[in-house]
């Protein structure tokens, strides 16, 4: 019968000494580092229900700017060019 590969690839323990060991451990304790950094500590339900205020904190300010063809019309008028004919 043939034995199935062991998984995660290198998952086993072998007292061979050219057996590569496992990286899983590493790689778990790096996602579950990460995984801390940037996922909130809160609660689901604490989460919707305090939304609208952790909505506004993270809305940008609106602009006030001049809409594109107003600005485009404003600066191609013969009376706001130099150049005299």
């Amino acid at each position: 019968s043939i034995t199935p590969a062991p998984f995660p690839p290198g998952g086993t323990n072998s007292p061979l000494p050219d057996t590569i060991p496992s990286r899983w451990r590493e790689f778990k304790f790096l996602l579950n580092q990460v995984r801390r950094t940037i996922e909130p500590d809160m609660p689901l339900h604490d989460i919707l229900t305090d939304w609208p205020e952790i909505a506004r904190s993270l809305a940008e300010p609106s602009r006030k700017r001049r809409p594109q063809m107003e600005s485009h019309l404003l600066h191609t008028r013969p009376e706001h060019n130099d150049q005299t004919s």
